[in-house]
């Protein structure tokens, strides 16, 4: 078995040109590769009771970027290690990014652990790959507030507008985790329907989600001048934030009504204090 200490730099030694000795498996295109030998320490690593060893050496497979790095990574966890090399090899898929590794994300996902699954749809996340989406949606309803929020992170990230009824859905039982992915996804004509939730869930997750359609560049500015009253009336430091990004996101000589209005809730709210 290799030492800890050796076991990163093995695995960075041996992220050899493409071309090199190796493993016959797909190769992408302009990324190192490693060989035979390496792959051979590696795995010996991977299978040795020395969770600490585990954990450097998936670290240093994640930290090569070798078209095959993720070859071993997914053999471990075919067969189910422990928790703390679980998250660590889900954690270096996630950096990887190699599409192969997909299928067996989508699987974990569903894993008993909530924080094993909450790692595996991060990593999910980082992938355009379609066949993402449906654990990703499948995600919106699981057991686990951190689950969920990820999940809804992921799909507005990739714009999946097929989540809003479901986040939609969570904000009204007062998910916080669904409300800025809502505002990042929801069509601005779902204003009035988000507005209408006030004094029904906490101010703070109606200030993100308002928040997040303000900050939106299809917004018409007639409707960010409704934003901006909206959120006027959301009482919290978190609306308030909200009114401050959006006015420091643009120039001092601009004009726009809803950037005035923005401007004129923030200096009564000063004065308040």
């Amino acid at each position: 078995m290799l030492p800890v200490l050796g076991t990163s730099a093995v695995v960075a030694r041996a992220a050899a040109p493409e071309g090199s000795d190796s493993e016959k498996r797909p190769r992408r295109a302009g990324r190192a590769v490693l060989g035979g030998d390496a792959l051979g320490k590696v795995r010996e690593v991977l299978a040795s009771a020395d969770s600490d060893a585990v954990v450097t050496a998936l670290g240093g497979l994640a930290d090569s970027g070798a078209s095959n790095a993720a070859l071993p990574i997914v053999e471990l966890l075919a067969v189910g290690p422990p928790p703390p090399a679980t998250i660590a090899a889900l954690d270096a898929l996630k950096k990887l990014r190699d599409p192969t590794s997909v299928e067996l994300l989508n699987l974990y996902a569903g894993h008993r652990s909530a924080e094993v699954r909450k790692h595996a749809v991060q990593a999910l996340g980082v992938f355009a790959d379609a066949r993402v989406v449906p654990t990703l949606m499948e995600r919106l309803g699981d057991s686990a507030p951190d689950v969920r929020a990820v999940a809804a992170e992921a799909l507005a990230t990739r714009g999946e507008k097929a989540a809003v009824p479901r986040l939609m859905a969570l904000l009204k039982r007062n998910d916080a985790g669904a409300a800025a992915p809502l505002g990042a996804l929801a069509p601005v004509s779902a204003l009035s329907s988000i507005v209408a939730l006030q004094g029904s869930i906490d101010d703070d997750n109606l200030a993100a989600a308002l928040g997040e359609l303000l900050k939106r560049r299809d917004a018409p500015e007639s409707v960010r001048v409704e934003l901006v009253k909206a959120l006027g009336l959301v009482p919290g430091a978190s609306s308030t934030t909200a009114l401050v990004e959006y006015v420091a996101e643009s120039s001092g000589g601009d004009r726009r009504a809803s950037r005035i209005e923005a401007q004129k809730v923030i200096d009564e709210r000063s004065k308040s204090r």
